[in-house]
């Protein structure tokens, strides 16, 4: 799951002036967040716009359920920049 809305809002940066920065109508941002059709290259263009790493843009966090109990669990992941 991609959180480039989340970080946007965070920043205040509004889909216009993203689609704007990246050359782009706003019709046709909306359309790839709609469809989620993002390829690397679109995400890095993102990412340096929005000022963070291309891996801040998906979530670091997903639920799954036990297959014995139906119990539901989070699982959040750490990803950390190689030094």
């Amino acid at each position: 799951k991609l959180r480039i809305k989340d970080i946007m809002k965070e920043k205040g940066i509004t889909q216009v002036q993203l689609a704007n920065a990246l050359g782009i109508t706003p019709i046709s941002l909306n359309q790839q967040f709609a469809r989620n059709t993002f390829n690397l290259d679109r995400l890095e263009e993102i990412a340096k716009i929005l000022n963070v790493r291309v891996i801040d843009l998906f979530c670091n966090s997903f639920e799954i359920k036990c297959p014995h109990c139906g119990e539901s669990m989070e699982i959040q992941l750490n990803i950390v920049q190689p030094q």
